[in-house]
């Protein structure tokens, strides 16, 4: 998300016509160790939001994005998938491995997303959660979501696509970019599965267990990290977002 938000900055600033971003992972025998020490890998299955989850499962891949002004994309006769709208991000610095007990980095991170946007919290239609499927985690971007939609924080479908294909580090939210592109395009919200239990501690509108269509203009991207980095990027229908904000790069 921060390399995303970053080139699209580039592009705004006119510093450059395309970029290209996104991340790649691997696994690391240390990197699973690590988690492995925390108690934060899950013995058989990654079920985040669900109120037995026992944690994530660590996942590797790559996402890729081309991202280029308008102009450019047009020029070349490019079909436009999407377009970048802002992003925030905050680091709440609350601990190294725990989020911060009222999210408060995270809430910062989403409402700058939106304001930077151009829009108004009514006006997002879906939220692809970081989901890790640890305790406190899914609890405080279950609490953000309030904090952040108020009424409607329990309405707005969210998902977690690390259910199905773990916890990519530092992959993840590139890959999970990606799909938020594809749901822009199809109206599909990908399933979070292996769901079972409610939480009443994750009082969210989870797409539980089995895709589904719904109205998809603008989605959110949530990468919530250790050390309580926290960046979220908005994404939209081309022709969606109203016209661009004054240019303003946002310090990482």
């Amino acid at each position: 998300n921060y390399a995303i938000g970053f080139a699209a900055d580039q592009i705004r600033a006119g510093r450059a016509d395309v970029a290209i971003t996104g991340a790649s992972e691997i696994i690391e025998k240390l990197q699973f160790a690590g988690f492995a020490r925390l108690g934060a890998i899950a013995p058989e299955r990654c079920q985040p939001f669900d109120k037995n989850r026992k944690g994530l499962l660590v996942g590797e891949g790559a996402g890729i994005m081309v991202i280029e002004s308008e102009e450019h994309a047009r020029g070349r006769g490019a079909t436009i998938l999407a377009e970048i709208g802002g992003y925030g991000l905050a680091c709440d610095a609350h601990h190294i491995t725990r989020p911060h007990p009222e999210g408060e980095g995270s809430a910062m991170a989403m409402r700058r997303a939106i304001e930077a946007s151009g829009l108004t919290v009514e006006d997002v239609d879906f939220v692809n959660a970081h989901g890790t499927a640890t305790d406190r985690n899914d609890n405080v971007e279950s609490l953000v979501m309030q904090k952040v939609f108020g009424a409607r924080g329990t309405k707005v479908p969210i998902s977690s696509m690390k259910s199905m294909i773990g916890h990519c580090m530092g992959a993840a939210s590139a890959l999970e970019a990606v799909a938020c592109v594809f749901t822009l395009e199809t109206g599909i919200y990908p399933p979070t599965i292996g769901f079972e239990t409610p939480d009443p501690e994750c009082d969210v509108a989870l797409v539980a267990n089995a895709a589904r269509r719904g109205k998809s203009d603008i989605v959110l991207n949530n990468s919530l990290a250790f050390g309580g980095y926290n960046s979220v990027t908005c994404f939209a229908k081309p022709g969606i977002l109203p016209p661009p904000l004054p240019f303003k790069a946002q310090a990482a």
